[in-house]
């Protein structure tokens, strides 16, 4: 968070950026979006794989150093995290297509972009979409490897 505090008087900026703070801890909350979904189950078909307990699918992860964050009012964020689906859709978009084995675990497949749909004029800091969505691209990466 940032506060500025134009033409004030010496100690009254002080007293003006604690009051802004104390504003913006009380109503407002952030959601790390990645963390928000990292632990959905994501499969890509793979061509050429070995059979597998997964058979010829790649499990897939969110990159675990991205970090993608969303801030609205505390209220919205509790409700973002009982139900995220009833606020994002998510497209996954391949390096590839097809997939073809041997992959390595940690390779980079592909991303997944989740668009925000509860958009509002002032979430400029979201990747904006033609549609007035906001965006979120983040990467997939191979959580286990596959051979040929």
């Amino acid at each position: 968070m940032v506060g500025v505090v134009l033409k004030d008087t010496t100690n009254g900026k002080w007293t003006n950026s604690i009051t802004m703070f104390e504003y913006g801890f009380e109503f407002y909350d952030t959601i790390d979006i990645a963390a928000l979904f990292r632990d959905r189950l994501i499969t890509a078909e793979v061509k050429n794989a070995a059979a597998t307990i997964e058979g010829n699918e790649v499990i897939l992860e969110i990159a675990p150093d991205t970090k993608t964050y969303l801030t609205e009012s505390k209220e919205l964020c509790a409700a973002i995290r009982e139900n995220p689906d009833e606020y994002f859709t998510s497209v996954i978009e391949f390096n590839e297509d097809p997939i073809i084995a041997p992959i390595k675990k940690g390779d980079y497949i592909g991303t997944i972009t989740y668009t925000y749909t509860n958009t509002h004029d002032y979430d400029d800091y979201l990747w904006p979409s033609e549609d007035g969505s906001s965006l979120m691209k983040i990467e997939l990466k191979a959580k286990a490897g596959c051979s040929k």
